[in-house]
């Protein structure tokens, strides 16, 4: 898998891609306006796909949700008001990483 391949995956699940010589970055926003931005190191595609797991496998849904409130237990920095939708937008970063990381998972070990 070579890095035009990892970013047509991407591309095709709206993801942004950002590539230099030492990192690749994958970029995208959840329904609720959160900015997801992830970096892995640019070694081989093996590697990626480990560091990846090892980025969802660690995901916490809840911990996500409370960096982004306030002290007030409301949104700060862009995040909706109300607490629901705090968690679920982080529940949706999760799903949204999974998926990326699935097609990418799929296309490097059964293609």
């Amino acid at each position: 898998m070579n890095t035009n391949d990892i970013c047509t995956i991407a591309e095709g699940l709206e993801w942004m891609v950002t590539i230099d010589n030492q990192f690749i970055s994958f970029e995208n926003f959840t329904s609720y306006g959160k900015n997801i931005v992830i970096e892995f190191s640019l070694t081989d595609s093996k590697e990626l796909i480990k560091e990846f797991y090892d980025y969802i496998a660690s995901y916490d849904v809840s911990y996500n949700a409370y960096i982004w409130l306030g002290n007030d237990g409301h949104g700060k920095n862009g995040a909706p008001y109300d607490m629901k939708d705090v968690y679920d937008s982080s529940r949706e970063e999760l799903e949204l990483l999974e998926k990326l990381y699935n097609q990418l998972f799929d296309y490097y070990y059964y293609q």
